[in-house]
Order: C-alpha cells, then structure tokens, then sequence
C-alpha cells in the first residue's frame, strides 16, 4: 500500500489565521460607498422618544421607518435605493428635531408666561388689599 500524502486542510469557514483574506465563490464582496450610506438609526430613536412626548409620535416614527428602509436597501447591496432612503431619512430627522426644539421652546414660553402673569396678578392683589 501506498502511503496517502495529500495534506487535509479544515474547512476554510472554521479557519483562524489573522491578517488571512480569501475570497469564496459564496462570499459576496461589499461594493465600494456601502458604508458611507448612513441609516441615522439612533438619531431616530432619540427623535421618536422626543416625539411621543413634544411633537406628537408619527414624524420619529416616520424617521425610524426610513431609517429600516435604508438599513434593509444597505443589506441587500441596492445601493441607489439605500441613498435615497438615507437622504429621506435626513430630511425627516432634521424636521423632526427642530419640531422638537420648538416644542421645547413653546413649553417653556408658556411656563414663563403663567408664571410672569400669576405673579402679576398676585402683585395686583396684594397692593390693592394694602392700598385699603
């Protein structure tokens, strides 16, 4: 009998060699500007917990679900469809916040508001019950 000398390799998956960079036919290679497309994903979060309490729940929801939108074209390597969808979640991430921060300022201008006339016509009040 003849000795077997074939040299029996793992399987490439399960190999562990660092700095090693094979391509498999199995494999699909990222096309180049794939990470460059932003999802805005967490800025969307932040927009929806904004929204369910200042400017009213569906603009951030609206922003979370382009923000998939973008995310699931960006997977799926359709890149013209996953800028679209990144510009669109932008413009609804931007609109979202300064609707927020409009809000905020709304609130707190009303806060002022019934504080400064309370206090005036607690002041009123005060003087005329002295006056007699």
């Amino acid at each position: 009998m003849m000795a077997n000398n074939i040299r029996r390799y793992p399987d490439p998956s399960r190999a562990r060699v660092p700095g090693l960079r094979t391509t498999y036919p199995y494999l699909q290679q990222q096309p180049s500007g794939l990470g460059k497309i932003r999802d805005y994903f967490y800025w969307s979060i932040i927009n929806v917990c904004i929204g369910l309490f200042i400017a009213g729940p569906i603009p951030g929801l609206l922003a979370l679900v382009f923000s998939y939108l973008t995310y699931k074209y960006k997977r799926d390597n359709n890149l013209n469809e996953a800028r679209t969808w990144s510009k669109r979640t932008l413009v609804c991430n931007i609109l979202t916040t300064v609707l927020g921060v409009l809000g905020i300022c709304l609130i707190i201008a009303i806060v002022v508001g019934v504080s400064v006339s309370a206090s005036s016509s607690s002041s009123k009040i005060s003087s005329s019950s002295s006056n007699s």
